[in-house]
């Protein structure tokens, strides 16, 4: 409740009431100034001007008449989410998903592309010609990347999203970008980044916000998943926890009392470049990524390294044997973990984790409490969606939020 007795000019007073008021819209949906004067504590009369500066302000519109109601209490009122959208993205190597986003948390379609690759082809003469009169797989071999840039690969996604919405994509003032990337948000710099060739290591936020002329945030793709996991998954009790993230590559998000901890050079987490002393694989060389990355848990499947990793990996559920050499391994990248972090939990998250599902988090659980004092609480992923979009629908919606209280007059 916001009465006189806070002190402040009138003014001030009244922005307050309205930003309460439009926060309740937002979280409560439809609502009758009736219903809109009590969850907020203020009278009849103090609700209808509440309203009235909002509708003038074009941030709420009428929503339809409450059945079995009479007279003007049975009008509800709504907040004008689509006045001010945003899209959340998210960028690998194989493809891009994107989603519209509002700030009243509707639910829309995700768009999937796949990127499309081009060959390398700027070689020498020599080198050319060897590949152009050699054998057909001479020709596989050669690098591919994508050949558009980051704003048209941004803005390819932001449209598409719209599309499937059915709404305009004018009307985004922003977008979240999930990279496989350490993002240093200070110096706009992206370092140890995976599927962003052409991408420049500086400046890549600034130039894509320039060219779009939206706000632009680029975060990396597991700590947006981490911000799902405490906004709707496995991590909204624990103080503190840790998502381990097992897809193609490997990495772990840090969640300190519902702050993602990102490092001075937004690195903290990279451990799938972590070397493991282990006799495991290969005796040299061995990262994190080598023990359970994309490749090696085909191979754990009997499948080629370059099968489709996304169609086959669902194949992990449920198969004892690939689990249990998995749960090994995880015990192996989480014993540095521990020692530093020691975090309340850890989440099993990313395509491997989630398609392993309870009976990897039991398996990894066991061999902890063997090997590591106070072992952390070990649980699957509750977060059934992409989570690197769930976590940029997140970030978003807070943001829009602010967008539109920026718009409520202060006089």
């Amino acid at each position: 409740m916001v009465t006189s007795q806070e002190g402040g000019t009138t003014a001030w007073l009244r922005a307050r009431n309205d930003r309460t008021a439009l926060r309740v819209l937002i979280e409560q949906g439809p609502l009758t100034r009736t219903r809109l004067g009590q969850l907020t504590g203020v009278t009849k009369p103090t609700a209808t001007q509440m309203i009235e500066r909002l509708q003038r302000a074009g941030l709420i519109t009428g929503a339809g008449r409450v059945q079995n109601t009479r007279g003007p209490s049975a009008e509800s009122y709504r907040v004008r989410a689509e006045w001010v959208t945003g899209v959340a993205v998210s960028i690998t190597a194989e493809r891009v998903e994107s989603v519209l986003v509002d700030v009243a948390g509707g639910q829309y379609p995700v768009s999937s592309v796949e990127r499309p690759r081009v060959r390398e082809q700027e070689r020498s003469p020599e080198h050319t010609h060897e590949r152009a009169h050699g054998p057909a797989q001479a020709l596989e071999d050669l690098p591919t990347h994508d050949a558009r840039t980051p704003e048209q690969i941004v803005l390819d996604a932001i449209e598409a999203a719209c599309e499937a919405a059915g709404v305009a994509s004018s009307n985004v003032r922003s977008v979240v970008v999930g990279v496989q990337a350490a993002v240093a948000d200070d110096s706009d710099a992206l370092t140890l980044g995976s599927g962003l060739d052409g991408w420049p290591e500086r400046g890549a936020r600034t130039r894509i916000s320039e060219a779009l002329g939206i706000d632009v945030v680029l975060e990396n793709d597991v700590n947006l998943a981490t911000m799902a996991e405490r906004a709707v998954g496995a991590g909204a009790e624990p103080s503190s926890f840790v998502l381990l993230w097992l897809g193609v590559g490997i990495g772990i998000g840090i969640d300190l009392r519902g702050a993602v901890h990102r490092g001075s050079n937004g690195s903290a987490g990279e451990i799938g470049y972590l070397p493991i002393p282990t006799d495991v694989g290969e005796p040299d060389d061995v990262d994190v990524t080598d023990l359970l990355g994309g490749v090696t848990v085909l191979g754990l499947l009997g499948l080629p390294h370059d099968a489709d990793y996304a169609a086959h990996v669902g194949s992990v559920s449920g198969n004892t044997g690939v689990l249990e050499v998995l749960a090994e391994r995880i015990v192996l990248a989480l014993e540095p973990v521990q020692a530093v972090l020691d975090p309340a939990m850890v989440v099993l998250g990313g395509p491997t984790g989630r398609a392993g599902g309870e009976m990897l988090a039991s398996l990894v659980t066991a061999r902890m409490r063997d090997t590591v004092p106070n072992a952390p609480l070990i649980v699957p992923s509750g977060v059934a969606e992409n989570g690197v979009l769930v976590g940029g629908q997140h970030v978003l919606r807070a943001f829009l939020q602010e967008r539109l209280e920026a718009e409520i007059p202060s006089e």
